[in-house]
């Protein structure tokens, strides 16, 4: 995963993926300092409520409330757009 981020380090997916893991190892420091990297842009393409919740959850703990709000919005914006196609 992190070979992945040095080879592309803009592709936000492999970002996510990495704090994802990261997060589950409980190395929150170093989960946070790539996915801090994400843009407002790049977590509107996020298509994972999964992996969303869980970058929101660490972008709340360490007070990022900029990123907590994009997270927030997508996953709404998801949540309306699956409702929708019922």
């Amino acid at each position: 995963a992190w070979r992945a981020v040095e080879l592309e380090p803009r592709n936000a997916h492999f970002r996510v993926g990495l704090a994802s893991l990261l997060i589950r190892m409980h190395r929150f420091d170093k989960a946070y300092w790539i996915a801090s990297s994400l843009t407002e842009c790049q977590i509107f393409d996020i298509t994972c409520e999964c992996c969303l919740e869980r970058i929101e959850r660490l972008f709340e703990f360490r007070g990022d409330e900029g990123r907590v709000a994009a997270c927030r919005q997508r996953r709404h914006f998801l949540n309306r757009a699956k409702s929708e196609s019922r």
